[in-house]
């Protein structure tokens, strides 16, 4: 076995040998073994491999930008281009931050699940899962071109949710099309193809890699902005080219002129309201087009009858499959401009509240990048002080949050680059509600963006006083102690101080801990008047017991103490 061992590193060693654009078949990354390329562009290579040591099918992506890098005499090692070396470890800490980021998505159905993050060679290779499924363009031809949008939208509506839930997180995709949706036997839809924007962008630094028919016009113009916009036209004509099983005009072509033909007049079984959403979501203008996928969603489900649309993910077998609730009643044409007019200044105050954000998040990398690009050309400077500030950039050092207020804390908008709180409240006698006790990730610790970060939160202290309840009704006591998630028992006496329906004494007495949370049972006693005490002493034997009292469900049961009754 050792000797077959041996025979196979070094054939692994003499295949290294020689200079290659790709990893050699056989080539081990970390526990994985190279079995052949599936696919290759300007940011990298994705190899098909096997796991060593469990024998699964996994898929590899790699790092590996060729106008910007080339890999060593032993076949294996990347190394930058002498005057691309800043550019190269910006664009490779930016493509782990990317993967990273899909990796948190664990509850995204619609993404493919990410094993493992591996630095080998002097760049990233990102493994997931492999699985045997085929594109949405090979489904689409054995369907004969195309699919009716009663079938098509159960695997497309998952594709809308999965993408927004993206967009929440700061990721988009720019490279949507019918190669880079996958579909299993059951019709559930796997997103795929996910880069960098450079790659997605005409004269991109990583090159370009464009989509035409379904890439967005301002991917074709380098200087114009790309966003969750840039999805939705994407989206929008995947969506046209599965009902109408026709490809959508290049983008860019349509700028000049718009030959889009409506759905509905390709396909007559395309729903009138499906066919006015794909154009506006299609809109070459980007400010004439939808802003978001929930706009797109929504608007894809209304019907002629109705201005609204509800829709929801059930939670059954395909926990994607989407339903549509018809309305009972039709919505007047007043509700419908209401709706118009509502949506409008939604989407306005969003504008308005995000786009400076945006701008100067935008401006800060870019001005933080610049400085890279500049302290490169400045021969004075070393290249210690280039990795310290890309390192700088790219990662961040954990605060020390214990002792903070949690609402400073998860209010803070200058975390959101780098954490992602999780919230764990306990009661603890040291700290004061609302105070951080602990956290996950210690200070000091380096971390990249969106690193989840659990924060121990302070409930207070365990113990609570019972509060003074002699003099307070029987319904007002009873009201506290409801509160205070207490059961209790009411007896019934006399008390020359107290009113009659008053508590003159409770057990435990005032001031006594309770344990919060806890269900402890309080003696309440009730002062009664003195004739009502004697009839009631005719009626009930003096060993009646009394039942626990809880909340609402109150039934009282009067009970004589023998010292009285005997007077």
């Amino acid at each position: 076995m050792q000797e077959k061992i041996n025979e196979e590193d070094k054939r692994t060693e003499q295949t290294c040998s020689c200079k290659t654009d790709s990893l050699a078949e056989n080539y081990s990354i970390g526990e994985y073994r190279i079995l052949n390329v599936l696919s290759q562009n300007g940011e990298g290579i994705t190899y098909l491999a096997q796991d060593s040591v469990v024998g699964d099918t996994v898929q590899i992506r790699e790092f590996f930008p060729g106008n910007m890098a080339q890999r060593c005499e032993d076949g294996c090692c990347i190394k930058p281009l002498p005057e691309c070396a800043t550019k190269f470890k910006y664009f490779r800490a930016s493509f782990m931050d990317l993967y990273q980021t899909l990796g948190a998505e664990k509850e995204n159905e619609c993404l493919i699940p990410l094993i493992q993050i591996v630095e080998q060679n002097g760049t990233v290779y990102v493994v997931s899962e492999y699985h045997s499924v085929q594109t949405l363009e090979e489904y689409l031809t054995q369907q004969g071109g195309k699919d009716c949008w009663c079938k098509a939208k159960q695997y497309l509506l998952p594709l809308y949710n999965a993408l927004s839930n993206l967009h929440k997180k700061g990721i988009t995709h720019q490279g949507i099309c019918p190669q880079n949706i996958l579909l299993d036997e059951q019709q559930h839809p796997f997103l795929t193809g996910f880069s960098l924007s450079e790659l997605r962008t005409v004269k991109g630094e990583l090159g370009s890699e464009l989509f035409d028919g379904y890439s967005a016009p301002e991917q074709y113009q380098a200087e114009n902005w790309k966003g969750t916009w840039t999805d939705v036209y994407s989206m929008g004509a995947v969506t046209y080219y599965v009902l109408t099983g026709t490809v959508p005009p290049q983008a860019c072509e349509r700028l000049q002129e718009d030959t889009l033909i409506p759905a509905a007049q390709l396909e007559e079984t395309v729903p009138e309201n499906v066919s006015d959403a794909l154009l506006e979501a299609m809109e070459p203008q980007a400010d004439k087009r939808y802003e978001n996928m929930d706009v797109l969603t929504g608007k894809m489900l209304e019907t002629t009858s109705s201005n609204t649309a509800v829709f929801r993910v059930e939670d059954t077998q395909n926990k994607s499959t989407v339903h549509l609730e018809k309305d009972d009643e039709l919505k007047s044409q007043n509700n419908g401009k209401t709706y118009i007019v509502i949506t409008m200044v939604a989407t306005l105050l969003i504008l308005v509240l995000s786009v400076p954000k945006l701008y100067q998040y935008i401006n800060d990398s870019w001005t933080t990048f610049s400085n890279d690009f500049s302290w490169e050309q400045n021969s004075n400077v070393s290249e210690e002080k280039i990795e310290k500030a890309e390192k700088d950039m790219h990662t961040h050092e954990v605060e020390n949050f214990v002792g903070k207020a949690s609402s400073d804390v998860l209010s803070n908008p200058e975390y959101e680059m780098w954490y992602h709180f999780e919230q764990v409240q306990e009661y603890n006698e040291k700290f004061e509600q609302g105070v951080i006790m602990k956290q996950s990730v210690p200070s000091g610790t380096q971390i990249g963006r969106k690193t989840t970060v659990t924060l121990y939160i302070s409930k207070g202290s365990e113990k609570e006083p019972l509060p003074e309840l002699a003099g307070k009704t029987l319904e007002e006591a009873t009201a506290i102690l409801s509160g205070m998630g207490k059961q209790w028992k009411v007896v019934e006496g006399e008390s020359d101080v107290i009113n009659s329906g008053s508590v003159f004494r409770t057990e435990p007495p005032a001031g006594t801990e309770l344990s919060k949370g806890k269900s402890e049972q309080i003696i309440l006693y009730v002062a009664v008047e003195r004739d009502k005490q004697e009839d009631d002493q005719t009626d009930l034997d003096d060993d009646t017991q009394i039942l626990s009292q809880k909340n609402s469900d109150r039934k009282v049961i009067k009970k004589k103490e023998k010292s009285k009754s005997s007077n």
